[in-house]
C-alpha cells in the first residue's frame, strides 16, 4: 500500500509540475490541467456546484496519499524502524494531515456557500490571476515537500526492511527469529546432535546435584534416550561412509541443493548486470544532454553553432514526444518547461537505476 501511494504521489507531484510550467508560460489563465485529470473532473462535476470535481478529485488523491503515509508509519513502529525513520514518517503523516485538512475545508466551503475558501485560497479574500497564481504555487509546494518527506522516510526505513526480510517469522511480532529446532527435514545426524544437546544439560544436572541410584523416571528417559541418540549418530555415520563419502563429506558441511538451485547463473547475473549498466549510462547521458541544451537556450546561444546544434539535435532525439508538449512564442519558456520535463523523467530514472545497482 505504501509503494502504490508513493508512485501515486509521484505522478501527483509531476502533475502540479506540469501545471507550474503551464502558469510559467500563461500566468494570467485559469490552471491548467492533464487529460486524464480533466476526464476524472468532468466525471466528479456532478455531484456539486462548478468547481467540485475539482475539488473531490484533489480530495480523493490526498486521501490515497495519506493512508499510504498512515500504512507506513505503522509499518514503521511494527519492524521497529530507526528513529530518523521514524521522525522523517512522523513530519511526512503531519504535513499530508494538513494538506488533507486543507482539501477537506476546500471541499465543504465550496459545497456549503459555493466558494472554496481555504489556506491555498486566503479564505476567499483573493480572485483571478492572483487566486491562480496562489493557489497553483501553493499546492505544488505542498506536494513537492510531501513527496521529498515520504522518499526520505523510505529510505531511512531500508536497513529495518532489509532486517526483516530475513527473519523466519516476519509476522509474529517482528520479533527476532526464534532459534532453529531439529525437524523431520534434517538430516538424521543433526537431529540427533540436536537431541544431544537439549538432553546433555538436563543429565548434567541430575549428576552434578548427586542424585541418587535409582534415578527418578525423567532421567531415566533422557539418558535412554542419549544412548539411543548417539548409537543412531554412530550408525548413521559408519554407513554414510561406507556407502558415499564424498556424498556424506558435502551433506555435512557443503551447501544444500535447495541452497544452490536459489542461486542466479552466473550468465544470467552478469546480463542483468550489464543491462543496468547500460540503462543507467543513457539516462545519465540523456540528462546531461537535455540539461544542457536547456542552458544554450536560455542563454541565447548561437544557433548555427557546430556544439549547439548537435546538443539541440541530441535533445529532440532524447525527449521523448515532451518537446512541444507547451507551445509559446518565447522558445525559452517553451524549452524549459518541455525539455525540463523530459530532464526530470530520466533524472528519476537514473536514480532508479543506480539504486538498483547497489548490492542487497
Amino acid at each position: 500500500m505504501t509503494v502504490g501511494s508513493a508512485i501515486f504521489q509521484v505522478v501527483h507531484a509531476v502533475e502540479h509540475f506540469a501545471q507550474v510550467g503551464y502558469w510559467v508560460i500563461h500566468p494570467t489563465d485559469a490552471p491548467w490541467v492533464t487529460p486524464w485529470a480533466a476526464y476524472l473532473v468532468t466525471g466528479l462535476s456532478p455531484y456539486g456546484p462548478p468547481g467540485m470535481g475539482v475539488e473531490l478529485l484533489h480530495l480523493i488523491g490526498n486521501l490515497i496519499f495519506f493512508f499510504g503515509v498512515v500504512f507506513l508509519a505503522i509499518l514503521v513502529r511494527v519492524i521497529g524502524g530507526s528513529v530518523a525513520a521514524a521522525r522523517a514518517t512522523k513530519l511526512t503523516l503531519w504535513v499530508q494531515g494538513i494538506h488533507v485538512l486543507e482539501h477537506v475545508a476546500l471541499t465543504l466551503s465550496l459545497a456549503m456557500t459555493g466558494r472554496a475558501m481555504g489556506l491555498s485560497t486566503v479564505f476567499g479574500a483573493i480572485t483571478g490571476p492572483s487566486l491562480f497564481t496562489y493557489r497553483i504555487w501553493w499546492h505544488f509546494a505542498i506536494n513537492l515537500v510531501g513527496t521529498i518527506l515520504l522518499a526520505r522516510a523510505l529510505w531511512q526505513l531500508r536497513p529495518a526492511l532489509a532486517t526483516a526480510r530475513h527473519r523466519e517469522t516476519p509476522f509474529s511480532g517482528w520479533a527476532v527469529a526464534p532459534w532453529p529446532a531439529a525437524t523431520s527435514a534434517q538430516p538424521r545426524e543433526k537431529r540427533d546432535v540436536a537431541a544431544v544437546a537439549k538432553l546433555g544439560p538436563m543429565i548434567f544436572a541430575f549428576h552434578l546435584a548427586g542424585a541418587p541410584r535409582e534415578a527418578p523416571a525423567t532421567e531415566t528417559a533422557a539418558t535412554e534416550a542419549l544412548d539411543l541418540a548417539l548409537s543412531r549418530a554412530a550408525r548413521t555415520a559408519d554407513d554414510a561412509r561406507e556407502a558415499a563419502p564424498a556424498a556424506g563429506a558435502d551433506t555435512a558441511s557443503g551447501p544444500t541443493d535447495q541452497a544452490i538451485a536459489r542461486k542466479p547463473g552466473p550468465v544470467l547475473s552478469k546480463a542483468r548486470d550489464l543491462g543496468l549498466r547500460i540503462a543507467t549510462v543513457v539516462a545519465a547521458v540523456a540528462t546531461v544532454v537535455l540539461a544542457v541544451h536547456i542552458s544554450f537556450v536560455l542563454l541565447g546561444a548561437n544557433e548555427h553553432n557546430v556544439l549547439v546544434s548537435f546538443f539541440c539535435a541530441r535533445a529532440d532525439e532524447f525527449a521523448l514526444g515532451f518537446q512541444d508538449v507547451f507551445v509559446n512564442p518565447d522558445p525559452r519558456a517553451s524549452a524549459l518547461v518541455n525539455y525540463g520535463l523530459a530532464g526530470l523523467l530520466y533524472l528519476f530514472a537514473w536514480r532508479a537505476l543506480v539504486h538498483l545497482r547497489k548490492p542487497t
